[in-house]
């Protein structure tokens, strides 16, 4: 496993992050903080990066064999989730595509998001969302974000 090291975490523009192996932090006696490598690395969507990792950001990481061998840019990604999302013919195929996208890579769906705003906004807002809470049941994939019952009121 990998770790990140913080030296001087009083503040922010002190923190020096350096990936090591845990023996060598474990010797150093610094504060420490998993970093998930491998297929952990991946399935993590507020951190996978997708095609888009460096070769030397797999070497680190230990992703080596759990992609594919290209690395792609951000801006090639982004174009294949477009042309991925303009495929859905209906409204609510559109929207569990882009919840589908977020649960699994965050960078990429709000980087489509903002490089297609105005266009993507019915989907994940009025009318589409009225729809898909009508289709909640049929829908729901996975936990994520907060849910609230009458029943909660009060506790």
């Amino acid at each position: 496993a990998l770790w990140e090291v913080e030296r001087g975490a009083d503040t922010f523009s002190e923190v020096v992050c350096v990936y090591v192996y845990i023996d060598t932090v474990l010797a150093t006696g610094m504060v420490t903080r998993w970093v998930p490598t491998g297929a952990d690395a991946l399935q993590d969507p507020s951190r996978t990066k997708g095609l888009t990792y460096t070769e030397e950001e797999r070497r680190l990481q230990g992703l080596q064999g759990l992609l594919p061998p290209t690395v792609t840019s951000v801006d090639l990604e982004v174009k294949r989730a477009k042309k991925q999302f303009d495929a859905c013919a209906r409204p609510l195929d559109k929207y569990s595509y882009l919840m589908a996208l977020q649960n699994r890579n965050e960078g990429l769906f709000y980087t489509l998001l903002m490089a297609y705003l105005t266009e993507m906004m019915p989907f994940i807002y009025t009318p589409t969302v009225g729809e898909a809470c009508q289709q909640y049941g049929f829908l729901f994939r996975e936990p994520r974000g907060m849910y609230i019952s009458i029943k909660s009121r009060g506790s």
